[in-house]
């Protein structure tokens, strides 16, 4: 799991949040749950590194599909790693599969 899911993870919690389709009880729970499933390694964890942030401009150009920059960032990690890409995000998932990467949805 990249750092950026793990951020976009505890993003998408404080979204909840704030929209009221979670409490802050609910969201506490959720948290720790994840924490303690990172720190029992769970998942492998990916960090980013420069190299990732390079690879974007390749991806981004040779997308055959309009890709956002995180989307792309998200792929020159998993590609790096030689991981799976989880998404149920379409536009991600097409943009991986062009990519040559495999998709668990």
């Amino acid at each position: 799991m990249s750092d950026l899911a793990v951020a976009e993870f505890h993003a998408t919690i404080v979204r909840k949040v704030r929209m009221g389709a979670l409490d802050g009880v609910a969201a506490d729970k959720i948290w720790a749950l994840f924490d303690g499933h990172l720190a029992d390694g769970y998942f492998d964890r990916i960090s980013m590194m420069r190299s990732h942030a390079t690879a974007v401009r390749l991806l981004a150009t040779r997308s055959p599909a309009l890709i956002r920059t995180l989307d792309a960032l998200h792929l020159a990690m998993a590609s790096d790693a030689g991981a799976d890409v989880a998404t149920f995000d379409q536009r991600l998932a097409d943009a991986a599969r062009a990519h040559g990467l495999t998709v668990v949805s």
